[in-house]
C-alpha cells in the first residue's frame, strides 16, 4: 500500500470513527449517515471525506452536531 493509500485509508476510519462516536456505537446508523447526501453539497459523507479538505469539513460537521446535541440535552428538563 502507497503512501497516498495509507494516508486515505486512516482519514477515512477516521470519519468512521468520529460517525460511531456521534452514533453512541451504532454501526448501522453511523454507516447509514455515512451514506447519505448531508449539507456538504449534498454529497455522501463518506465520499466527500475522500480528501484532506473535504474530511476536515466532515469533521467539523460531525462536530457541529455533537455540540448541539450535548446543547439539547442540557436544555431538557430532567426527569422528576
Amino acid at each position: 500500500m502507497g503512501e497516498n493509500e495509507s494516508e486515505r485509508l486512516l482519514r477515512l476510519s477516521e470519519i468512521y470513527a468520529a460517525a460511531l462516536d456521534l452514533f453512541d456505537g451504532d454501526q448501522a446508523g453511523a454507516r447509514e449517515w455515512l451514506l447519505s447526501p448531508v449539507r456538504l453539497n449534498n454529497a455522501q459523507a463518506i465520499d466527500y471525506a475522500r480528501t484532506d479538505i473535504g474530511a476536515r469539513e466532515v469533521r467539523d460537521l460531525i462536530g457541529g452536531w455533537r455540540t448541539e446535541f450535548s446543547l439539547d440535552r442540557s436544555l431538557s428538563p430532567s426527569p422528576a
